[in-house]
């Protein structure tokens, strides 16, 4: 249990008196403001738009400015349980606390980086180190100045081979408790990777991780059964990023679906899932068996019905009866009107990643080109619809927030919207969809693990140029391929030459 003995640490000054200094939205409310330039934390986090400090002479207090890197400025370190190391260390704890573990969850609450990952920093200092290094440079990357791909600064290497070295030497000699510890630092170390771009590197910790849980699971490895239980949905969603962005791959921890087993079966529909975190569970638990199936049998894509094996057709069947079930429970949590922002943007990411996940498996086993063919596509712009207004929504919530006078960048390790958005543009026809999406993308400053939508963007834009090319040259010779505008269409070899990665993908286009 963690014991929640307040502490509180300076960081840069000591806090203010009430009312006669602070912020002019501060003093209209009565209450004690923090005196952060250029937004005060408490406006901050409150959501309220800070009206600044103006020129009144009764403000006299200097503005002392935070490292120019930080991206907001805490002015003291205060977290409910004494934490050991530098200084520094606990500056970039309170930073997760605050703002890093919030981002990082993306759109939907998570359990896993809210508390699971604080009480076990707060027991483990091999978690604890790794936990530092994510944190790091996770305000590496939404203070940068460039685009795409994080670059980290020295310190957070550093910090980062510290957390690496200080894991391999736990492992060398390993406690009843190194199983536990393993396991969430394959995590962190896969989103400190995956932050910079380093997807191989990412991929390896995760599927060191996922091994290891596999072993776990089949008694192989002792350990924490609770701990299991509560890591286990977290690896699930990060094994799908991984499939996603790689479609070559197939997930780990996804037994066969033509298996049926019970975790994919859906009990009969008896009401709605009783909180968001089950309908996203249950949903993640589905698209791993459809890629899965996707992967296993690629072979047969897009083959006429009459050439694809009665097993085959009755398990896509039983897929698409599993998406049915899961809207029928999901209907209870649609928006409405006394939903908040949050819950929205939770909601609608849900539905963005089902109606594109039904499509795929909709659209083949037989091929259907109707699915992603059809031109006005009206679930493709639903989704587009639900994508712009969760930007929308998260974009008023972060209009008060100046980093470092750069634009405000987001970074997530969970699959959201940017995927979707991805496959949307490559696998439609419709060229209206194509372009709003990759529209979404080059707007949304947004990454997502694996997936950076500004780079997804360029690869968009590069691919529509080399269609251009190519529809410019088989003009009046193939009118068939000529009025088929998808861009997977037009590019064959290059897919298989990136073998379903995205970022070989880049590679292969600009080579």
């Amino acid at each position: 249990m963690i014991t929640r003995t307040p502490v509180t640490e300076k960081w840069t000054r000591s806090s203010t008196p009430r009312g006669r200094t602070g912020c002019q939205t501060c003093r209209k409310r009565r209450v004690k403001c923090d005196e952060t330039r250029p937004s005060c934390l408490r406006c901050v986090q409150a959501r309220w738009k800070c009206d600044g400090y103006g020129t009144s002479t009764g403000d006299k207090t200097p503005a002392t400015r935070v490292p120019p890197k930080a991206a907001l400025s805490v002015t003291s370190y205060s977290i409910p349980f004494r934490v050991p190391g530098s200084q520094k260390d606990r500056q970039m704890l309170h930073y997760f606390c605050v703002q890093g573990s919030h981002d990082i969850a993306g759109f939907l609450s998570s359990d896993f980086w809210s508390r699971t990952i604080l009480q076990e920093s707060h027991q483990d200092p091999v978690v604890r180190h790794a936990l530092v290094s994510l944190s790091s440079v996770h305000l590496d990357y939404v203070t940068a100045n460039a685009p795409g791909n994080g670059t980290a600064s020295p310190e957070t290497l550093v910090q980062y081979g510290k957390a690496l070295r200080i894991l391999r030497n736990r492992i060398s000699n390993p406690s009843k408790t190194t199983t536990n510890a393993v396991l969430v630092c394959c995590i962190l170390f896969y989103c400190f990777e995956a932050t910079l771009g380093n997807s191989e590197a990412a991929v390896r910790h995760l599927d060191s991780g996922l091994r290891m849980l596999s072993s776990c699971r089949r008694g192989q490895i002792q350990a924490n059964v609770d701990h299991l239980e509560r890591l286990s949905d977290m690896f699930e969603r990060l094994d799908l990023q991984a499939t996603i962005f790689d479609d070559g791959r197939v997930p780990l921890l996804t037994s066969a679906s033509n298996e049926h087993d019970e975790e994919t079966r859906d009990p009969p529909c008896e009401g709605g899932f009783s909180l968001l975190e089950d309908g996203q569970r249950t949903l993640v638990k589905l698209q791993g068996s459809i890629f899965s199936f996707l992967s296993r049998n690629v072979d047969l894509k897009c083959e006429v019905k009459e050439l694809i094996p009665a097993n085959i057709l009755q398990e896509k069947d039983f897929l698409m009866q599993q998406y049915s079930r899961w809207l029928k429970k999901f209907d209870d949590n649609r928006p409405r009107a006394g939903h908040d922002g949050q819950a929205v943007c939770g909601i609608q990411t849900l539905l963005i990643q089902f109606h594109v996940s039904r499509m795929l498996v909709a659209s083949s086993f037989p091929a259907d080109d109707s699915v992603f063919g059809s031109s006005p596509n009206e679930t493709a712009e639903a989704v587009l619809q639900m994508a712009e207004n969760i930007l929308r929504l998260t974009g008023e919530g972060k209009a008060s927030v100046e980093v470092a006078k750069n634009p405000r960048r987001n970074l997530s390790s969970e699959t959201g919207i940017v995927a979707p958005l991805f496959l949307l543009a490559m696998k439609c026809s419709d060229e209206s969809v194509c372009s709003r999406a990759a529209e979404l993308l080059a707007t949304s400053q947004r990454r997502e693990g694996l997936y950076d939508a500004q780079t997804m963007a360029r690869i968009i834009g590069q691919l529509q140029d080399l269609r251009a090319k190519r529809q410019a040259k088989m003009e009046g010779y193939d009118v068939e391929q000529a009025t088929n505008t998808a861009l997977e269409h037009w590019i064959p070899y290059e897919i298989e030459r990136a073998a379903g990665g995205m970022d070989r993908l880049t590679n292969s286009i600009c080579t």
